[in-house]
């Protein structure tokens, strides 16, 4: 009887010590955070969808929305008339943080732009910790400005794109 009830109270035991677990919680990896994995950032805060609007040529004439496709080197145009869903991670990236230049009260928020279930593109943003307001420019996914990603003169560019978007 007595080894019944050690027994029992090693099991006891063990159920409660598997149960504390006393490391942080980690956000599981869903698609979103596998995907920005790959690109070398580490999620730290799931921020949820911060904007969800139907994309057309007028959005694409307006900014952000001119600068955030401009980004995203690929066509627009078979997303036209499409609901896009924007949703936000705060994430660190210590290449980008030396090349994007954040100093100690900047953050590093990866938007990722999905249409149909599907990734279709996205953007870095740099905010301040304490108002989470952005405190700079936009950003590609791997830290390259506008410029540096059409490889052309931003006036001449512009007018290239508000012609074919208008």
């Amino acid at each position: 009887m007595n080894l019944l009830k050690i027994c029992f109270a090693c099991m006891l035991f063990l159920i409660i010590l598997t149960g504390c677990n006393s490391e942080p919680d980690v956000l599981p990896e869903n698609k979103d955070i596998l995907y920005l994995k790959e690109k070398g950032f580490t999620v730290y805060k799931e921020l949820g969808v911060i904007e969800t609007y139907t994309l057309d040529k007028t959005k694409l004439t307006e900014m952000p929305y001119m600068l955030m496709w401009g980004l995203q080197q690929k066509d627009v145009t078979p997303f036209l008339n499409q609901k896009v869903n924007l949703k936000a991670y705060a994430v660190t990236n210590n290449s980008l943080k030396e090349k994007l230049k954040l100093n100690n009260q900047e953050s590093l928020e990866a938007v990722l732009m999905e249409t149909k279930g599907e990734k279709v593109g996205g953007y870095l943003i740099k905010t301040n910790k304490e108002s989470n307001e952005p405190t700079g420019n936009i950003y590609s996914l791997s830290g390259e400005s506008l410029e540096e990603v059409v490889k052309q003169d931003l006036q001449q560019w512009e007018s290239e794109w508000l012609d074919k978007y208008r």
